[in-house]
C-alpha cells in the first residue's frame, strides 16, 4: 500500500471521528432540550393539579373558575371625624375572604392576599356589591380632592392572615366634611395578582354619614381638640355662633 493511500485512509478516519463527535454533541444537546421540556411540562401539570385541587376542595367542580368574595364581618358604628373607625360595641372591624360555602378561606396563597380599603359613594342605596361588576365598583370610589390627602388616614392596605384582616387605627380626615352629600360606604378589594383564574368579589359596608363630633361631648369642648386653622374648626364655630364667622 502506497504512502498516498495510507494518508487518504488516515484522513477519512479523522473526518469520521470528528463527525462522530459532532453527532454525539448534537445528541447531548437534544437530550438537554428534551429534559427542559419535560421539566417545564411537569411544572405546568403540578400547577394545574394544585389549581384543580383548590377548586374541588371549594365544592365548585362544575366551573373552571372558583368564586370568592370579601366580607366586612362587623357592622360599623357611627364614624366620628378624626376618631378611629370601629364596629358596633366598639369592636374592631374584620375583613374576611369567604368561599362559596360561606367559610373563611385558609388555604394559601389566597389566605394571605393583600386587600385595600377605599371610600365609596354612599348615595346609591340600591347598589349592592353582590350584583356589581369590577367596573361599577371602581366607579363608586370617591375621588380624592385636588391638593388634599386621601380621605382615610391610617393603614388602608391590609394583609390577610389565614383569610382575615383587621382595620387598625383608620380614620376619616377633616376635609371629608366638604363632600356633598356627605354619604359614604367603606369598600374592600383585593389588589395583588395571586388569584389566577379566581374571581374575588369586592365588599362594602352600609351607607353612612360622618359626624363632626361625638354626641357624648359638647361641641364647645370638641373645638379645643381641633386646630384653629382647620375647616372643621370653622364649621363647628359657625354651628355654635354664626355671627362669629361674619
Amino acid at each position: 500500500m502506497t504512502n498516498t493511500r495510507i494518508q487518504e485512509l488516515q484522513g477519512t478516519k479523522t473526518r469520521t471521528y470528528e463527525e462522530l463527535k459532532l453527532t454525539e454533541a448534537r445528541i447531548d444537546e437534544l437530550n438537554l432540550r428534551k429534559k427542559r421540556v419535560e421539566e417545564k411540562w411537569k411544572l405546568t401539570q403540578t400547577r394545574r393539579f394544585a389549581r384543580l385541587k383548590r377548586i374541588f376542595e371549594a365544592g365548585n367542580c362544575t366551573s373552571a373558575q372558583r368564586n370568592l368574595r370579601l366580607e366586612f364581618r362587623h357592622k360599623m358604628s357611627q364614624p366620628i371625624l378624626g376618631e378611629e373607625i370601629k364596629g358596633d360595641g366598639n369592636t374592631f372591624i374584620e375583613v374576611a375572604l369567604i368561599d362559596a360555602k360561606g367559610n373563611v378561606v385558609v388555604t394559601e396563597p389566597e389566605a394571605s392576599a393583600d386587600v385595600e380599603i377605599v371610600v365609596l359613594n354612599g348615595k346609591a342605596d340600591s347598589w349592592r356589591a353582590d350584583d356589581s361588576t369590577d367596573g361599577e365598583f371602581k366607579d363608586k370610589i370617591v375621588q380624592e380632592m385636588e391638593g388634599k390627602k386621601p380621605f382615610l388616614a391610617g393603614n388602608v392596605c391590609l394583609k390577610l392572615q389565614r383569610g382575615i384582616a383587621v382595620l387598625d387605627n383608620v380614620k376619616f380626615r377633616n376635609h371629608t366634611i366638604k363632600m356633598r352629600p356627605p354619604s359614604f360606604r367603606l369598600g374592600a378589594r383585593v389588589v395583588d395578582k395571586i388569584f389566577d383564574g379566581v374571581h374575588v368579589k369586592e365588599a362594602e359596608t352600609e351607607s353612612f354619614t360622618v359626624e363632626v363630633y361625638s354626641k357624648k361631648c359638647k361641641p364647645s369642648l370638641y373645638l379645643l381638640s381641633i386646630p384653629a386653622c382647620s375647616p372643621t374648626f370653622t364649621c363647628m364655630l359657625y354651628m355654635l355662633n354664626p355671627l362669629d364667622i361674619v
